[in-house]
């Protein structure tokens, strides 16, 4: 996973396993979990998903001229830490939730444009002149 240290601190996103190599900005920093403990893909949810994380994230690296996470900031960082297999299941329903949002979404857009189309339809119609 690359977390930003500086700016939007604690944006985060997961590297594709086959990844290799890297040159990371010093504004980034890579983190390695040990996942005989916590999944990747639950600590991104937490991380990314939690208001009380990201709170805490500018309490701890607040007290400068500019915020900037660190590695003991990292450490100090307090959340729920559930077995792998529950936290297995968390992520997987994060998942379906998070792809359920992104359907509507796109069931929204797909309405929003149909609905504009419709309303064109209807102002040709009412426009068009009328034959006597």
């Amino acid at each position: 996973m690359i977390i930003s240290r500086s700016g939007t601190i604690g944006e985060l996103c997961m590297i594709p396993y086959e990844t290799q190599y890297g040159l990371l900005s010093t504004n980034l920093m890579k983190i390695s979990v040990n996942q005989k403990v916590i999944l990747p893909e639950y600590f991104c949810h937490i991380i990314k998903g939690g208001e009380f994380i990201k709170k805490m994230l500018f309490e701890f690296c607040s007290g400068s001229t500019r915020l900037f996470l660190t590695q003991n900031i990292l450490d100090k960082l307090l959340f729920p830490l559930p077995p792998i297999t529950e936290q297995l299941r968390i992520v997987q329903k994060l998942e379906q939730l998070l792809q359920t949002c992104a359907d509507i979404e796109e069931s929204i857009k797909q309405s929003a444009i149909q609905n504009e189309k419709l309303l064109q339809q209807v102002l040709r119609e009412a426009l068009k002149p009328k034959e006597i």
